[in-house]
């Protein structure tokens, strides 16, 4: 899954109930941002709703926000969904205290393969 010069993280993409599901796992930080930011946009570009999951992740910084914050704007600017699941305390925590949860729309859990 990781080497020891890869930090801990790691996308999942599937589709369900004709959405695509995206599931972020371990920390969302500056090291790992830009993989994210990249799983996003492809499914964004492919259209639809999209479902991130964050309950695999461990951790998240301004980084991790910036990257669900601009996924959000460009749901809002195409008329299609950006659903989110928070998950861990910790990263439910960080989108409290910052705001950023009050912005997106929030989901206990995705839709499940069929």
């Amino acid at each position: 899954m990781c080497d020891a010069d890869e930090p801990p993280f790691d996308v999942q993409v599937r589709e369900a109930s004709g959405a695509t599901v995206i599931v972020f796992e371990g920390d969302l930080d500056l090291l790992s941002a830009d993989r994210a930011e990249t799983a996003l946009l492809d499914a964004q570009v492919a259209g639809g709703t999209v479902y991130l999951d964050l309950r695999s992740l461990r951790f998240i910084d301004s980084s991790g926000l910036r990257v669900i914050l601009e996924a959000h704007r460009r749901a809002g600017e195409r008329g299609s969904g950006l659903l989110v699941s928070a998950g861990e305390h910790a990263v439910q925590r960080v989108m409290t205290v910052s705001g950023v949860g009050g912005l997106l729309d929030l989901v206990d859990a995705p839709p499940e393969e069929p």
